[in-house]
């Protein structure tokens, strides 16, 4: 945008002038009061399209041309807005004034129609449109001329190019994508080629929000829950954000009493389950339907292994017969359920609400998504609920995704990748993200997955790493395993867990009640009776829960664990070590990445499918190199270091004892002797003076 500040021309005499620098003063602060992302979109519109428009390189001239007359029409459609806009700076594409006046659907028609004339004569106060070119442009130049005219934008692979022209088609489009192949680049092209309107759905804000800065200005970026936040009954806007304690939803469903159902537990007991775990159950049953594409609750979504809990039988112990029968006890509390929803799903009723909530009311309406296109990204995570709405839109819909980074089955994940049908499918296998040697590592997790998709690793040797964020990261399958990494740090307030450490503590605190009192009101805990029954557990499982027990060792240590947790760095610096679960590490890189011994549980001789993406999802995350703890290494049957050419092999940490504990960790359990096989493998100094990283 220019540093000069120009005025809206006297077209605009039905409004106050406005100038440039003006509306991205109004937009920023727009967006920084806004409470809720979505709420204010509206106000926003006009103005971060002024603003996004300057960003993308059109003339001043441009953008008060437009601006005096979408003023004058009183038209400040954000859509139309950025769409003329792209079509003002497009050497394709020449819009007339009138066109302004026929609405944002016929004016990209008549984009298209038009798409054969030369370039516009843009003045400043009026656009003219010259006459037809005798030669008509092909489709396919234009997706190329469009193409090759974004700025500082890499040359298409061969894949990219063939995925942008099946999006030239308007058949629907199923783009497969392997990690880091550019996926979000090729959708940026393929948007780019064309004059039409379209909306990229993201699974989260932070992926809405890298798209609105990277997508071009005829593509809105928004999550399903913001465009339904702004959709459904403003009475929605009052119940979100409260507390909803277990024992508040039980006594909105009638449950008042400990339910006692029918059957006896394995030790012959009754069957009894008390008001707060009712409520845990309905809630998650309510969690389940919000997630799924029946209008009615129905018992086959019911949470059985909650149920399975009350019977005092494990999951992994579990036979047919168990599950049959929790699902048949789970209809005991069907009913209280439903009126646990229709208190919810009120908008009229002060009861408190999910976001999940209103997302669901809003699609039992039928809506409508107001696009040409719409580009479902990361379409592996989708739920059936969002998969309904995409397939009942009546544009062009673009899935894009990878099959082998499904790891949200137990949230509800329908896999779209794998269960859609498209017109057209591509593939990008091409990764920028990492070189050949992490690549290498790459398709043996994919083999271990069963796809036949392999990598090639594209990113050039040599690159340099760094900048704000931090250049190593450790990630593990389990949280027990980030705690056990931690035993080992002398630093600890420079290790950064991502997404933080809020729910392992919450869990140690929930063990600590269970310990003292036999009762916790943690979520996870709460079917167990008492701190002998977990013991128990421990004893037989072998899940995260039991994990953490067993390295607590004693009642006593949790305190010290829990102490250690809260010294953690909460802000991820360039001098961080990260650890992370695997789970938490989708969607984020870094230069050195180390995985730790705990992927597939040792009870298993074979990998699940589940097991098997979660190992794919982590082992990409590095782009320098990429180190394995020999004990999963062997279990793997590969190499411990994929290092690629010409980085520097991270120095090994020293075999020594741990430290003094912190402050407030003098219960902590001792950490392992050096030379033990728990430092087995571990590729990052422990110091600062070392370098980065652990």
């Amino acid at each position: 945008m220019n540093d000069q500040t120009k005025e809206l021309p006297a077209t605009a005499a039905a409004s106050t002038p406005m100038t440039l620098d003006d509306a991205e003063r109004k937009w920023k602060h727009l967006s920084d009061t806004a409470l809720y992302k979505g709420v204010d979109e509206q106000r926003q519109e006009p103005y971060a399209g002024i603003y996004r428009m300057g960003r993308r390189g059109v003339t001043d001239t441009d953008l008060l041309q437009f601006l005096a007359e979408t003023e004058h029409l009183r038209m400040s459609s954000y859509t139309a807005a950025e769409t003329v806009a792209l079509a003002l700076r497009s050497d394709k594409i020449t819009p007339r004034v009138e066109d302004f006046r026929i609405g944002q659907r016929d004016h990209a028609e008549a984009m298209e129609r038009k798409a054969t004339l030369p370039a516009a004569q843009v003045g400043t106060d009026q656009v003219h449109a010259l006459p037809r070119s005798s030669k008509p442009t092909k489709p396919a130049a234009i997706v190329r001329a469009a193409i090759s005219k974004t700025k500082g934008q890499l040359r298409p692979t061969d894949e990219q190019a063939a995925a942008v022209a099946a999006f030239a088609t308007g058949a629907s489009l199923k783009i497969i994508a392997g990690a880091g192949t550019g996926k979000t680049s090729t959708l940026k092209m393929a948007a780019e080629s064309t004059g039409r309107s379209g909306v990229y759905l993201a699974f989260n804000t932070a992926m809405a929000d890298e798209a609105k800065r990277r997508m071009p200005v005829n593509v809105r970026a928004s999550t399903a829950h913001s465009m339904a936040f702004r959709a459904v009954d403003p009475g929605f806007r009052n119940k979100i954000g409260q507390r909803l304690p277990a024992r508040m939803a039980a006594e909105a469903a009638g449950v008042r009493n400990p339910v006692e159902l029918p059957g006896k537990n394995k030790e012959g007991e009754p069957l009894v389950i008390s008001q707060a775990a009712a409520g845990y159950f309905m809630l998650d049953w309510v969690r389940r339907h919000c997630m799924g594409a029946t209008p009615n609750i129905m018992p086959d979504s019911a949470p059985a292994a909650r149920m399975l809990s009350v019977m005092g039988i494990a999951r992994e112990d579990a036979s047919p017969e168990d599950w049959k029968r929790a699902r048949d006890l789970s209809k005991e509390l069907l009913l209280p359920t439903e009126k646990l929803w229709a208190r919810m799903s009120n908008p009229r009723d002060v009861f408190p609400a999910t976001h999940d909530t209103y997302l669901k009311v809003w699609a039992a309406s039928g809506p409508k998504i107001d696009a040409d296109f719409i580009l479902f990204d990361e379409a592996q995570d989708a739920n059936a609920l969002m998969l309904q709405i995409v397939e009942a839109q009546s544009a062009q819909k673009i899935f894009v995704g990878d099959p082998n980074q499904q790891i949200y089955a137990w949230r509800g994940a329908v896999n779209a990748m794998q269960s859609i049908q498209t017109e057209r499918e591509a593939r990008l296998t091409e990764s920028f993200r990492f070189g050949p040697e992490v690549a290498e590592f790459a398709n043996l997790a994919l083999e271990l997955c069963g796809s036949d998709m392999r990598l090639s690793g594209k990113a050039p040797a040599g690159r340099e790493h760094g900048g704000a964020k931090p250049l190593s990261a450790t990630i593990c399958r389990t949280n027990a395993e980030i705690i056990e990494a931690l035993l080992f740090r002398p630093d600890i307030s420079r290790v950064h867990v991502a997404g933080g450490t809020t729910q392992i503590v919450g869990l140690l605190d929930g063990m600590r009640e269970l310990r003292d009192t036999d009762r916790t009101s943690n979520p996870e805990l709460m079917h167990f009776k008492s701190w002998t029954e977990l013991a128990q557990h421990a004893q037989s499982e072998s899940d995260d829960l039991s994990a953490l027990f067993k390295l607590s060792k004693e009642g006593e240590t949790i305190e010290g664990l829990s102490a250690m947790l809260r010294q953690t760095s909460a802000i991820a610096r360039p001098d961080s070590h990260v650890l992370s679960t695997a789970h938490k590490c989708k969607g984020l890189e870094w230069a050195d990445v180390h995985l730790a011994k705990d992927f597939r549980d040792p009870g298993h001789k074979r990998w699940s499918q589940e097991e098997a993406n979660l190992l794919y999802v982590a082992g990409t995350r590095g782009m320098r190199s990429l180190s394995l703890d020999d004990r999963l290494a062997e279990k793997l049957g590969s190499k411990t270091s994929y290092r690629e050419p010409g980085a520097k092999e991270p120095e090994q940490m020293k075999q020594q004892e741990k430290p003094a504990a912190p402050a407030g960790a003098d219960k902590c359990p001792s950490p392992r002797r050096s030379g033990s096989r728990s430092t087995r493998g571990w590729p990052f100094p422990a110091s600062k003076e070392a370098g980065h990283g652990l």
